[in-house]
């Protein structure tokens, strides 16, 4: 359960950011070329493509982490893969294989992003009240010092 107005705020950030990053990956595919050739043989789009991968991981690693249930219930896919391919990203550039990295752009980061859309839309339209912050629960400044 996220609690907190704070938290829900870090929250909608990482789910933000992850459509953001994904998002940016498609249009580095239109801008490039949508197929794996031209991704295989362009460095620059690579590069491009590994920065938003690496920040996509990032704020889904800190979705799972900090807020487990809300992983659990919102987004389909284990949180597993993406750590393995951020370390090599990350850590083993000249190791990448770019035939796995353009097969997880393709297929898995828009899951990621379709799964972190619903679920802020779940956030933004309240249908899941353990979603909503106490802030929005709380009373008016007058309703505080109200006689009762």
């Amino acid at each position: 359960m996220v609690k907190g107005g704070r938290e829900l705020g870090v929250l909608r950030d990482n789910l933000e950011w992850i459509i953001r990053y994904a998002e940016g990956i498609e249009e580095y595919r239109t801008y490039f070329g949508d197929d794996f050739e031209t991704f295989a043989d362009t460095e620059v789009y690579q590069d491009a493509c590994y920065s938003k991968i690496n920040q996509i991981t990032q704020c889904l690693d800190r979705v799972a982490s900090k807020y487990p249930e809300f992983y659990t219930q919102n987004f389909s896919m284990p949180i597993g893969s993406i750590k393995g391919i951020r370390n090599i990203i990350s850590h083993q550039y000249e190791n990448v294989d770019v035939r796995i990295v353009w097969r997880f752009m393709t297929e898995e980061i828009p899951v990621w992003e379709s799964d972190a859309r619903s679920a802020l839309m779940r956030i933004d339209d309240g249908g899941d009240h353990s979603l909503k912050s106490p802030a929005t629960k709380r009373k008016g400044f007058r309703e505080l010092f109200r006689k009762h």
